[in-house]
């Protein structure tokens, strides 16, 4: 029986371990990864690419139209010949001749238009503002998913030892409660501090639990942005790269016209002055060359062939002022763009600086935390020892621990909001790690 229970241990081990395996993935490799498999990435960079192929559409305006024509008829019809014999009402006799024929014609038609106005100039300037639009798209996603990959990968790395240290926390509290219980059972400690030293276990216990279930939802959060859902557990080892302030020679309004948000509105105002263009073309007479050659017959192939040319010249005259409007439209339209340029201009302004400012406050912030920590853990080896031997109160020696556990705490979210700071002032740029 124990033999039987030892294999089906080892069984059950080997499938564990075959089927349940943890990846550890480095900064380098979550972004190569993301690079080459985040859907949201690929969706910008198709829509790019699909916007591109306007500018292909819009040159065809410069080129002729040839096409081919080819159709056969046949036609007929029955007239009476003759003359009939009629009995109550039945024609019994009548006499008719049909007229059938058939015609075939092939032929080939030209055109080529020589001058509209500038309307195709103006659409083919118009794709490439719409193309430019769809890039500074496209940078935008790549630097909204390196933030999302940057906040991921610090916020699973901040799971990961906060996991640690809730499990460190949690065998100093129970040391401590055991700690207290001796020192009651000698007479030296009083009931309320055993009571609260064992709220302190069963606090910690409870956010060691806490602490597992973040650091689930933050491995499926970057294997999300990975497109790997089929991994099993994940882990992340290394650091994430911050910008460094020496980068930015810049001052913010420079830096405001660089990014996406400022530059995509741009595009879009130069698009629709792009509209007043075309609309102002209509005014303007078109001039086209077309031409036709025809071969008619009763036969197939036909052998009769016909052709003809002409230069064309089109004045619009009255239009039942359509023309004026749509060009009120379209200058309408291009103040309205315009105006929304600038307002993305002025509120990127106080986000890049605040986002700045909030990415040195966490430089400095995460700094001073950590000394916190190494003070806090000096002063509760030395407070430990002191209760230990009776030179220092609980209420006092309680004091010293928890802030030991809060100043732990501290250091570990500033160590992930540094990480997360310097990314969001990154993502206002429309900066990022992805190329």
């Amino acid at each position: 029986m124990d033999k039987y229970l030892s294999k089906l241990l080892a069984c059950t081990l080997v499938a564990f371990s075959t089927t349940a395996h943890t990846v550890t993935i480095t900064w380098e490799d979550a972004l190569r990864m993301v690079e080459n498999e985040n859907q949201t990435l690929e969706a910008a960079k198709k829509d790019w690419m699909a916007v591109q192929e306007n500018e292909s559409v819009a040159t065809a305006g410069y080129f002729p139209k040839l096409n081919a024509t080819t159709s056969a008829t046949r036609s007929g019809s029955n007239a009476p010949s003759g003359g009939s014999f009629v009995s109550n009402g039945v024609v019994l006799n009548s006499g008719s001749a049909g007229n059938i024929s058939q015609n075939y014609n092939a032929g080939l038609n030209f055109n080529q238009n020589i001058f509209s106005g500038l309307r195709d100039k103006s659409k083919i300037d118009q794709a490439e503002w719409r193309t430019k639009n769809s890039f500074w798209s496209y940078v935008s996603a790549k630097a909204g998913v390196s933030y999302s990959l940057k906040e991921a990968f610090a916020n699973l790395a901040y799971n990961q030892e906060l996991v640690s240290l809730s499990q460190s926390i949690l065998d100093r509290r129970e040391s401590n409660y055991r700690l207290v219980q001796v020192r009651f059972q000698n007479g030296r400690e009083n009931k309320g501090s055993v009571l609260l030293s064992e709220a302190y276990k069963e606090q910690a216990e409870l956010d060691l639990l806490k602490a597992k279930d973040s650091l689930d939802v933050a491995q499926v959060r970057i294997k999300a942005l990975m497109n790997k859902d089929h991994l099993d557990t994940v882990e992340v080892t290394g650091e994430v790269p911050v910008m460094s302030f020496a980068e930015i020679k810049s001052s913010v309004e420079q830096q405001a016209l660089e990014t996406p948000a400022y530059n995509k509105a741009h595009s879009l105002e130069m698009a629709a002055a792009e509209d007043i263009s075309i609309a102002k073309s209509s005014f303007s007479p078109t001039l086209d060359l077309t031409a036709n050659a025809l071969r008619q017959g009763s036969s197939y192939f036909p052998e009769n062939e016909r052709w003809n040319m002409a230069l064309t010249l089109t004045i619009p005259l009255f239009d039942g002022m359509k023309d004026v409007a749509s060009t009120k439209q379209a200058v309408y339209a291009k103040y309205s763009l315009e105006a929304q340029k600038r307002n993305a201009l002025l509120d990127l302004l106080p986000k890049i600086r605040d986002a700045q400012n909030q990415a040195k406050q966490g430089d400095i912030r995460f700094q001073i935390d950590q000394k916190f920590q190494q003070a806090a853990g000096t002063r509760a080896e030395i407070a430990r020892a002191k209760y230990n031997n009776g030179l220092l109160s609980f209420e006092d020696w309680d004091i010293i621990e928890s802030e030991l556990i809060t100043r732990q705490t501290s250091f570990l979210a500033s160590k992930r909001d540094r990480i997360i700071k310097y990314a969001a002032w990154e993502n206002q740029l429309g900066k990022g790690s992805i190329q």
